[in-house]
């Protein structure tokens, strides 16, 4: 979907509704492999020791660090 945005977006006349169409489905087909992924994380810590479900908590918190660092400031 993105790649037929980046098309869409170099015709000399741009479709504007074509083109978010095709992004809309980029971030649905995003949110279906986050929600999948996701999930399997959470069915792997429901059968894992305590110690395996602390280094995925420790990794998910690293990953809010970092995103919390990159993300950019709101203007005033």
């Amino acid at each position: 979907a993105r790649q037929q945005a980046a098309d869409l977006l170099q015709q000399p006349v741009m479709d504007k509704a074509a083109v978010s169409a095709a992004l809309e489905r980029a971030r649905n087909a995003d949110a279906t492999v986050r929600t999948r992924l996701e999930q399997a994380i959470v069915d792997f810590a429901a059968n894992t020791s305590p110690e395996n479900r602390s280094v995925l908590a420790q990794a998910l918190l690293r990953h809010m660090e970092r995103r919390a660092a990159v993300a950019p400031k709101k203007s005033p």
